[in-house]
């Protein structure tokens, strides 16, 4: 039983698993912070870049709205459905990318692109 679980901490079905975990939100923000304060970026490469990505994700789908509402409040001229389109098109592109790092994880392959 200890071999199997030995086993499995060091397989890639649980580097997978912590990968896709990280696209869950807050998680990937906590996993890439961890790993910066570690300093284990180049033993779990896999990790951290997925860990990166996801995070960036997250946080630009956080504060788009915010930021646009400054941005809103600002400069009077922007208009509201012009700033829609804008947070659309954000939220489309941000969508997009997760699901390119969740592909990405199944072929166990590095992220194309961190954003």
């Amino acid at each position: 039983m200890i071999k199997k679980i030995f086993n499995f901490t060091n397989s890639v079905l649980l580097n997978k698993i912590i990968c896709l975990s990280c696209y869950t939100g807050i998680l990937g923000v906590m996993i890439f912070i961890m790993m910066k304060m570690i300093g284990n970026e180049k033993d779990e490469e896999l990790i951290y870049y997925h860990s990166k990505n996801a995070s960036l994700i997250f946080l630009i789908l956080i504060f788009s709205i915010p930021v646009a509402k400054m941005i809103n409040k600002f400069y009077f001229y922007l208009l509201d459905p012009e700033l829609n389109i804008l947070l659309g098109i954000v939220y489309a592109f941000c969508i997009y990318k997760f699901f390119i790092g969740l592909k990405s994880i199944f072929y166990n392959e590095l992220p194309s692109k961190i954003i």
